[in-house]
């Protein structure tokens, strides 16, 4: 049976599992960047190496970056993500989709996020797999990558994730819909009709969440449907939507 308990949405931004994670604070550089920094046993001047490829703008350093995805340390493991969501190439966009297969999950999670930033379109299949990874950091970021490409292919891979019945992906997927906003409504309306009443109910939560009156003729019918706890939530939503107007 799934859960009925409605869960307020908190739409968590990239930057927030960058916070989460840590930082290092950022550096004004001048000249060229110090390539062989990179390979420098002290994090703080890997870190600074790769802040000063991605300020240069160094599209050419793509490979370097590459190389350095699975860097142990957290923070250089992040600005290499970053910075790959700024400069990847179609070479370096290719690796980092085959990266979502990597055994290390540090460098799944930060490919997804360069995927994301990058706004790669290719990437939405693997993104899609991505939605279900073992590890729940990798899910959320992938998820979040989905909002950001923001096709309506990304929007119907989030969608179809309203049927699990592991929480972390359904949160994950129910907070990047909300964050797409009004372009997920047509999908969260199809998925209003879905023969799953799981789905239907989560539907209809986000619906409430983004309170766009488009959704109202869809959850007005939906209110009278033969599952309980579905009608409930569609009535709602409704209210929640009738409120904004």
């Amino acid at each position: 049976m799934y859960s009925t308990q409605r869960i307020p949405l908190l739409v968590l931004s990239v930057c927030l599992v960058v916070a989460a994670v840590g930082t290092l604070p950022p550096v004004s550089l001048a000249g060229q960047p110090d390539y062989a920094g990179l390979h420098k046993a002290e994090p703080a001047e890997r870190a600074k190496a790769v802040r000063a490829i991605r300020q240069a703008g160094d599209v050419e350093a793509a490979p370097l970056l590459m190389a350095q995805l699975a860097d142990p340390d957290p923070a250089v493991g992040l600005y290499v993500a970053q910075a790959l969501g700024d400069l990847a190439d179609a070479q370096a966009l290719a690796g980092l989709r085959a990266d979502l297969r990597s055994l290390d999950p540090n460098v799944r999670f930060r490919a997804a996020l360069a995927l994301g930033k990058r706004g790669d379109t290719s990437a939405t299949y693997a993104l899609s797999r991505a939605l279900r990874d073992p590890d729940v950091l990798v899910q959320r970021t992938a998820a979040e990558a989905l909002a950001q490409i923001g096709t309506p292919d990304a929007i119907e891979a989030l969608a179809s994730a309203l049927n699990s019945t592991q929480d972390s992906i359904l949160h994950n997927a129910m907070n990047a819909l909300q964050a797409v906003g009004g372009a997920a409504v047509p999908s969260l309306i199809k998925a209003l009709g879905s023969n799953n009443p799981v789905v239907r109910f989560h539907a209809a939560t986000v619906l409430g969440y983004i309170k766009d009156p488009v959704a109202l003729p869809a959850l007005d019918a939906l209110a009278a449907d033969r599952d309980p706890d579905v009608a409930k939530e569609a009535a709602w939503a409704i209210i929640e939507i009738q409120k904004r107007r």
